[in-house]
């Protein structure tokens, strides 16, 4: 070979010599050769190495693009973690309201409670203050009382109205000692039946004055009558386990109707009431009272009528 290649250039796939006139630079065809071989080994290794990198950054895109995701969804899970907190932390809020508004009420409560207690102390220290040596024990000892057939407590005596409940569960119709004593009936008929005893004469021992059924019905039942007795259901009637009741006398029955019928308490019907009185010696007859028309009647003691009984207190 007549010339001598002094580069070499290597471009676009392709390998150009080119020839130099200098003798010094010229290298052999054979050492081309070699560097050629070393030159496309090294671009092979080259593009090896690219490749190698390009699936690297690919799978560090993937890497990055899914850790995006993660990021995504714990930012959704943050969220939602916080909107719980706000939740919790409001209905916490609404807890700890609600325990200072209980505490507020067992505050107050607890003060109205002093308050009546110190109250009940006063009227103790009155009470004790107004009683009189003579009027009490050696110890001076006072009681809470509560009064019979009422909710009424009281340290005093038990005080009952017109036409407000009895000790026995009755509606008072009278009473006495600014309503430390009195009288009630039944609060409702007790039975329609006969007066009994018939053709008994009582000579004149069935009083009629208010007062005096007590001891009316006392006279009928030692008579000892048989059959069907206004006075014997009287004695052996209960009104809540409580007994001692009584047929009330002509004038007791007036009382009563004049004390309650106008103020429609006791139920009554504008009938006329069996009394425990008779009409004066009559073996016959004994006096009903006629509600409707405020007065006795003497009527036949076989007829039944319906009777309401009393108790004193």
């Amino acid at each position: 070979m007549n010339k001598i290649f002094s580069r070499l250039v290597i471009g676009a796939g392709t390998v150009v010599l080119t020839t130099a006139p200098s003798l010094s630079s010229a290298i052999s065809l054979e050492d081309l050769e070699d560097r050629i071989i070393d030159v496309k080994a090294s671009a092979a290794g080259t593009l090896i190495k690219v490749g190698r990198n390009t699936s690297l950054i690919s799978k560090a895109n993937k890497d990055i693009n899914l850790n995006k995701q993660n990021i995504t969804i714990n930012k959704k899970e943050m969220d939602e973690i916080k909107t719980d907190i706000d939740k919790n932390s409001s209905e916490i809020h609404d807890i700890k309201q609600s325990v200072i508004d209980l505490e507020v009420t067992h505050n107050r409560d607890i003060e109205n409670l002093v308050k009546q207690l110190k109250g009940y102390i006063k009227i103790v220290t009155k009470i004790k203050d107004t009683i009189l040596p003579e009027e009490v024990d050696a110890i001076g000892t006072l009681s809470l009382r509560r009064c019979a057939g009422t909710h009424q407590v009281t340290w005093d005596k038990c005080v009952y109205k017109l036409g407000g409940k009895g000790p026995k569960g009755g509606i008072v119709f009278k009473i006495g000692d600014h309503g430390e004593h009195g009288s009630e009936v039944t609060p409702k008929d007790v039975i329609r039946q006969t007066f009994g005893c018939l053709s008994v004469n009582f000579n004149g021992d069935l009083k009629e004055y208010i007062g005096s059924g007590k001891n009316n019905t006392d006279v009928i039942l030692n008579k000892k009558c048989t059959g069907n007795l206004a006075a014997k259901t009287a004695i052996n009637f209960k009104l809540k386990e409580q007994g001692g009741w009584y047929l009330p006398s002509v004038s007791e029955l007036k009382l009563m109707r004049n004390a309650l019928l106008g103020s429609g308490v006791g139920g009554f019907h504008n009938n006329e009431y069996w009394s425990s009185s008779d009409n004066g010696g009559n073996n016959v007859a004994a006096y009903t009272f006629d509600f409707e028309n405020n007065y006795k009647i003497a009527r036949e003691r076989s007829s039944p009528h319906p009777i309401r009984l009393v108790s004193d207190f």
